[in-house]
This record gives C-alpha cells, structure tokens and sequence, in this order.
C-alpha cells in the first residue's frame, strides 16, 4: 500500500497494483531511486551501505522479493539490493 496525495492535498491509501496503472511515470521514478541504491552498494561505499541497511534490512527485502503479487519488475531490483547490499 502507498500513501497517494493528490494535488488538493487529499491523501488515501492506494495498491500498488493500482498506483502502477495509475501514475506509470512516478511509479517508473519510484522503480529508479531503488535502482539507484541497489547501485551505491557497488564498489564498498561503506557509508552508503550503513545507511542503505538502515532503509533495506535484510528481512524487508526478502519479504519482498518473496511476495508474489508485487509487480516482477520491482522484485527484480530489490533482489539485486539483496545481492549488492547483503550478500557482496
């Protein structure tokens, strides 16, 4: 579930099924920013990997990659912050 605001500051609780059909390109540029930390973990960035296990801890991740009706896109990129952040 995401918190959706809209632009008269109304704010509901919306699937992420429903959020990916809806609002592609913030969906898109949600996608990106966990691509992008999937990317600091390369190359032994220690405090990027300190703060980058605060966000993505071990079992959060894994429920995610786990869960079955998230979009496979998604779980792709969290699974290579299980391997850049957890597993490297």
């Amino acid at each position: 579930m995401l918190l959706s605001t809209d632009a008269s500051g109304n704010s509901k609780w919306v699937s992420l099924s429903s959020y990916q059909h809806l609002h592609r390109s913030t969906y898109g540029y949600f996608l990106s920013l966990i691509d992008l930390s999937a990317e600091l973990c390369l190359g032994r960035n220690e405090l990027a990997l300190k703060n980058l296990q605060d966000m993505f801890n071990f079992d959060a991740v894994k429920l995610i990659i786990k869960n079955e009706t998230l979009p496979f896109e998604m779980r792709a990129i969290f699974m290579r912050i299980l391997l850049n952040l957890h597993m490297d």
